[in-house]
Formats: C-alpha cells, sequence, structure tokens
C-alpha cells in the first residue's frame, strides 16, 4: 500500500543521556498506538493507516544545539506538522532552553502558520530521587508550556500514564486539525 500523506513530528531538545532511542519509541507508540500499522518500523519511520488513510509518520529528534542558527530554524518551521519540544527536567538552564529554541530561534520563521506544538515536562520523572513532589512537576509543566505558547501541554513525567493521556488527547486534536486543513 503506498502512502497518500507524510506527517513530520519534530522533536526538539537536548538528548537525555541512555534515553534517546527510548523517547523515539515511546513518541512512535503514542501517536500510533490507536490506529492501525500498515508495516512495521523502518528507523524514525512508521507507515499507519489514520483514519482511513495510509500516512507516514516520521519523527525527527533534533538536539537543541543544532537549531542555533537561521537555515536549520528555517527548514524546521517549513518542515514540521508538530513540534514536540523535550524538557527532560534535569534543571532550570533546560527550561531556559526551551524558552530559547521557541521564542529566540523558531519564532522568527514560523509566523502565523505555526506547527502544533505541545511540551513534553520531565520534571516530575525524578520526583522522588530529587524531593519534588509529583503534583510540583505537573504545576511547572504546564506553567513551561503557557511560557512557550505550546497549543497543547504535557504537564507530566515523559514515561507517566498522565502524560500518555495527555499525549492522547494532543494527538487527536493534531489529527482533527490535519483532517479538517486536508479537506479544505
Amino acid at each position: 500500500m503506498v502512502a497518500e500523506r507524510l506527517v513530520n513530528i519534530i522533536i526538539l531538545g537536548a538528548p537525555a543521556s541512555g534515553k534517546k532511542s527510548f523517547i523515539r519509541r515511546y513518541c512512535q507508540g503514542v501517536f500510533t498506538d490507536l490506529y492501525d500499522p500498515i508495516t512495521g518500523t523502518s528507523g524514525d519511520r512508521r507507515l499507519a493507516n489514520i483514519p482511513g488513510i495510509p500516512t507516514i509518520i516520521n519523527l525527527e529528534r533534533i538536539p537543541s544545539t543544532f537549531i542555533q542558527y537561521a537555515p536549520e530554524a528555517r527548514r524546521i518551521a517549513a518542515e514540521a506538522d508538530a513540534l514536540i519540544l523535550l524538557d527532560d527536567g534535569s534543571s532550570h538552564e533546560s527550561q531556559e532552553e526551551l524558552w530559547r529554541m521557541r521564542l529566540q530561534v523558531l519564532a522568527l520563521h514560523l509566523g502565523e502558520t505555526a506547527p502544533s506544538t505541545t511540551v513534553v515536562a520531565g520534571k516530575a520523572d525524578g520526583a522522588e530521587s530529587a524531593g519534588i513532589a509529583w503534583e510540583q512537576g505537573i504545576g511547572e509543566g504546564r506553567e513551561l508550556a503557557v511560557q512557550l505558547g505550546a497549543k497543547f501541554g504535557v504537564a507530566s513525567a515523559l514515561w507517566g500514564m498522565e502524560s500518555r493521556m495527555r499525549w492522547r488527547s494532543w494527538r487527536q486534536a493534531f489529527w482533527r486539525d490535519e483532517g479538517l486543513r486536508k479537506r479544505c
């Protein structure tokens, strides 16, 4: 079966040590787990039937240091159907880096047609070891999403059940918006 549509989902953020492939697999699972796969994954691509339209989902993971220059920022803004801003939650500096990526680098090129954007704030992922309450991690994630002007905010640990539910609601809204755009 030949794909009728290509969706580019670009994940921005510093690579979390040892978790890069896990994050990629997680994102692929979240975006396609409710849809019938037509074939298996091939690298960062997956062919899925969404909803009834054969679609290639292309995930691209870009460390924040790669988008410091205008050509790369322009390419991301032009090619992304959705942006995921990944906060590893390790420090205040990682939140500042997301702010810089979204507002100082990408904002110049996004214009009025900014792609759907979500923020994954993993602050609560290490809540026990860091002595941070789960609720505080959720609050910080919400605040970060608002600050960055994200259309959708994921406000919990990347690997927690609540974040999976939030991803699903964001994903459903994204596909609904995509469907409306394709019909117009």
